[in-house]
């Protein structure tokens, strides 16, 4: 079910506006309403004075000057010989009678070299910049290969200046962060080799999140107490966050006071220090889904539970809060599924005597339990908060509202599964009906299609 979740919902419908017609005519009858006959038409007309004139002339002038400036002065920040060489490649790849992307690389690889000339430092903006326009002409061409040198190149670049002390301004470090996660997930996306992936992953995310966590000690301390040594098993009963989902970052603080009996001082995150939580939240996505390619579900909830509250304590926008909560539904489910396994391979396991069976088949089975209690936690509460506020009747053709129907869908798809699993077939077919229903609204085919298996389940076992 979790390999339905990272793909992006697409949908056609569009909003219906006043055609530019039918504002002009509005503006014009409430323009025209507000004058009076005789301050229009019978005003005498009176012959302008020089100063008028010359005043009018000069404003004409510099409007135009400003203008031609803006529009054909070159700005930016590089050097002219670099500058004048971009300019060739970026005609190349957007001229009108057909983009020449083989061309445009020979131009941005000469900038590059020219860059060097001009002992332009290998990490500023602009540099780095004229290397992303390289990679992605390479990536245009289909030259994979060397866009990933290209990309492993850059990433060894910005570890070896953020993991050394620096003097560097706060600012300035978290834009370098921000453009080396940028890197690091467009590496990671085209990249066959999966264990380089991990390998760099594991490298660069480590080092963000020693310098986003550094800034808060309260918020080190939360991320500590989460995280699971080894494959230590969790006690899953002492999971309480689920409450809190989709809540404001001052509730979630509230229920972390009262859960540490201590009084935390979260402080609202400078301006440099929110300059890359998004490109770090993504990458710690990335290797949720890691851990999920290799089953290791124990790992995967671990590292979404932990982002999840990373979300809620730095304000992310609600739709991805949502989406978020679905997802860990069903990483909750797929633990549950785990432990069900685990307890039918002892069932089945004869030599074992029943004295050493028993207490670890109970822990098991409670675990398995209390993993798909709470799967079902999330979705109820993404469908409940959906129910508030009166979702999908009042949701719009925006983006924000198309993701939150999006994990309203994946919401009753899941308490689907979950009662079709339990043997509550009505219950089950309500639910998959509903996704089936939010689907269409949103174009989500790939989920209207598990559900149709789902229900065709529920009937044969009627049957």
């Amino acid at each position: 079910m979790w390999k339905y979740l990272p793909k992006q919902v697409k949908h056609g419908r569009t909003i219906k506006r006043f055609s530019a017609s039918q504002l002009v005519f509005k503006d014009r009858l409430r323009l025209y309403s507000t004058f009076e006959e005789p301050s229009i038409w019978r005003t005498p007309f009176r012959k302008r004075s020089k100063f008028q004139k010359w005043t009018l002339s000069i404003a004409i002038v510099s409007f135009v000057t400003f203008n031609i400036w803006w529009v054909f002065w070159p700005h930016h920040t590089f050097p002219k010989p670099v500058a004048k060489i971009l300019r060739k490649g970026l005609h190349a790849e957007i001229k009108k009678e057909g983009a020449d992307y083989r061309k445009s690389l020979h131009y941005y690889l000469e900038a590059l070299e020219e860059c060097k000339t001009e002992n332009v430092h290998p990490l500023s903006d602009e540099y780095t910049g004229i290397e992303i326009k390289i990679g992605e002409m390479y990536e245009k061409l289909d030259l994979l290969d060397d866009a990933v040198i290209l990309y492993e190149g850059m990433l060894k670049r910005f570890y070896d200046e953020l993991s050394k002390p620096t003097n560097i301004s706060p600012m300035r470090k978290s834009l370098l962060f921000k453009r080396d996660l940028q890197i690091l997930i467009r590496y990671i996306e085209i990249n066959r080799d999966s264990e380089m992936n991990i390998s760099l992953l594991l490298m660069h995310l480590l080092l963000a999140q020693k310098d986003f966590l550094d800034s808060s000690q309260e918020l080190k301390e939360i991320s500590q107490k989460s995280e699971i040594q080894g494959h230590q098993q969790p006690d899953w009963k002492n999971f309480k966050g689920l409450p809190l989902i989709g809540k404001s970052k001052t509730q979630y603080q509230t229920y972390l006071s009262s859960k540490n009996k201590q009084v935390l001082n979260i402080k609202d995150r400078e301006d440099s220090q929110n300059v890359f939580v998004k490109e770090l939240l993504t990458a710690r996505e990335l290797y949720t889904q890691y851990c999920l390619t290799k089953n290791d579900f124990t790992g995967a909830l671990n590292s979404k539970i932990i982002t999840f509250e990373w979300m809620l304590l730095t304000d992310r926008p609600l739709d991805e809060i949502l989406l978020a909560q679905a997802e860990l539904g069903s990483i909750f489910y797929l633990n549950s599924e785990k432990f069900e396994g685990s307890v039918y391979s002892i069932n089945n396991e004869p030599h074992r005597e029943p004295e050493n069976r028993e207490p670890t088949k109970s822990k098991l089975q409670g675990n398995q339990e209390a993993c798909i209690q709470y799967s079902a936690d999330c979705y109820k509460s993404i469908i409940r908060f959906a129910d508030e506020n009166q979702y999908p009747q009042n949701a719009t053709d925006g983006e924000i509202d198309q993701r939150i129907l999006k994990a309203l869908s994946l919401s009753h798809y899941g308490l689907g599964v979950i009662n079709l699993h339990k043997g509550r077939l009505k219950a089950s077919k309500k639910q998959l009906k509903s996704a089936i229903r939010i689907s269409e609204m949103i174009h989500f085919n790939e989920l209207i299609k598990e559900a149709n298996r789902e229900i065709k389940k529920g009937n044969d076992i009627l049957l």
